[in-house]
């Protein structure tokens, strides 16, 4: 007898989520998803409307800063786990946790492109280097996107190897408390990699194993 399609889908990712052994990891999945304009008005309206790849070039944000921005979509929405990397999950797309603001001309130069610390002559594939101040950022927030998505593939997106290192060169700032804490208040949970950034070391360490 052949075994229907969606209840194949539904063992192989049950057997996943149940196979998962995290230890002190605790997983919460957002309560609620909010659309993109949404999500661009709460930024706008709780001061944490910056640009990842061009406002943060400091360790500590200055809030005059949102003198550059008027309007809520001044700014595009950026995923930091491209949207076209995680069709698996309906609602994915809409997890504030992943989605940041940048430029119009920004966005489309990073796309996709898979995130890498410097400039590699023997990598052939195009890629994205981001300034300092927002790599451990994309770090957590990448991680994060693994650890609540487990059918991601995180190295399609960055080398296992550069998420550690950004995440212990550039530790969690004043700006990604502030939004860790909004998020919550908002889809009901928290970046966990932020609260505890020493986690993430261990979590992607039990993914090469």
């Amino acid at each position: 007898m052949r075994i229907p399609h969606c209840f194949s889908q539904t063992k192989v990712l049950l057997t996943l989520l149940l196979s998962r052994n995290y230890n002190n990891f605790n997983c919460i999945m957002p309560l609620k998803y909010h659309s993109i304009k949404s999500i661009k008005q709460c930024y706008y309206q709780n001061n944490i409307y910056f640009d990842i790849y061009n406002d943060l070039y400091e360790p500590k944000l200055d809030d005059s800063k949102l003198n550059y921005y008027t309007k809520y979509n001044d700014l595009t929405a950026e995923h930091i786990f491209p949207q076209s990397f995680i069709k698996h999950y309906n609602k994915a797309n809409k997890d504030m946790h992943n989605i940041f603001l940048t430029n119009y001309y920004t966005n489309n130069l990073r796309s996709n492109n898979k995130f890498s610390h410097c400039i590699n002559e023997n990598i052939t594939n195009k890629i994205y280097i981001p300034c300092n101040y927002s790599r451990g950022i994309i770090a957590r927030t990448l991680v994060y996107m693994k650890y609540t998505y487990p059918l991601l593939n995180l190295s399609s997106v960055i080398d296992y190897n550069i998420v550690i290192l950004w995440n212990e060169l550039y530790p969690p700032n004043d700006y990604e408390f502030k939004k860790n804490n909004i998020i919550y208040t908002y889809q009901g949970n928290k970046n966990i990699f932020i609260e505890d950034s020493k986690k993430l070391k261990l979590f992607v360490k039990k993914l090469t194993k």
